[in-house]
């Protein structure tokens, strides 16, 4: 089976004090306690994390093997002492022991993230295990991305931008060109996690796991097909009030989706 763990790692001291059943004084001791209690549920199974570079849109230059890791202390830990792989893409790259998983290799190509072929399409295909570590599942859940963009044009409150750089592997760097969807500049773009939280517990879509403090596990296929029907009802599902109020007016008076030309 395939895991895939997120956490917010200023929380993971106090989320696992039942299990450590003591104060654990520096992140590396809390981080080595979530390893050993990782490994000692999932030994004989596929693990992996998240060790994505946010830096690239605004840099134009991305590094394989010294990334500039932009979700959180745990997962720099996690790359830096337990991964025996990483993937190979500029943005969403991920790490982890166990079977690897494949890489996108796009040169010269336009590409998606959350496209085909992408680590978020994977992740459903074959039925990966998400488990949240010390925060709600709705917080730390990219595949909510990749569930907004199941639309031809990607969510109605985003709009797409392709971004030109190199990524450097090892002593070659190779030019690739990526299609993100952006915030709406001056416009408030939250979501309503609290409320996504509940619904996914609720509806029986997460469970808790290990008995620790907000510590959560749900199938990707399942949050995929759970979120898809209610972006299918409602495309503004996961936004919270006030961004509603105020996209929807912004959609009303455009009468289309977002685009590039209506903020930059």
């Amino acid at each position: 089976m395939f895991y895939f763990l997120s956490s917010d790692s200023r929380l993971l001291g106090k989320s696992i004090q039942p299990f450590t059943k003591s104060h654990l004084s520096t992140a590396e001791r809390i981080f080595d306690a979530v390893a050993s209690l990782v490994k000692i549920d999932l030994r004989e199974h596929s693990v992996s994390v998240p060790v994505y570079d946010f830096s690239f849109p605004s840099t134009g230059s991305s590094f394989h093997t010294l990334p500039k890791i932009s979700t959180g202390a745990f997962n720099s830990y996690f790359y830096r002492k337990h991964s025996e792989w990483q993937t190979l893409d500029p943005i969403f790259a991920i790490c982890g022991w166990g079977l690897p998983r494949k890489s996108q290799i796009y040169h010269g190509k336009h590409y998606s993230p959350f496209g085909s072929n992408s680590i978020f399409e994977d992740h459903v295909k074959n039925s990966f295990t998400y488990i949240s570590m010390g925060i709600g599942m709705s917080e730390i859940a990219t595949l909510m991305h990749y569930v907004e963009s199941m639309n031809s044009h990607g969510p109605l409150y985003r709009y797409k931008k392709t971004f030109f750089g190199t990524h450097n592997i090892g002593k070659i760097g190779y030019q690739v060109s990526i299609d993100m969807h952006c915030r709406p500049k001056g416009l408030p773009l939250e979501y309503d996690v609290g409320r996504l939280n509940s619904d996914l517990l609720h509806d029986g879509v997460v469970s808790p796991y290990l008995n620790l403090e907000k510590w959560f596990s749900a199938s990707a296929r399942e949050l995929f097909e759970y979120w898809n029907d209610k972006r299918k009802m409602d495309p503004l599902y996961f936004l919270s009030p006030n961004s509603r109020q105020e996209i929807d007016k912004k959609l009303q008076t455009l009468g289309r989706p977002f685009t590039l030309s209506d903020f930059e």
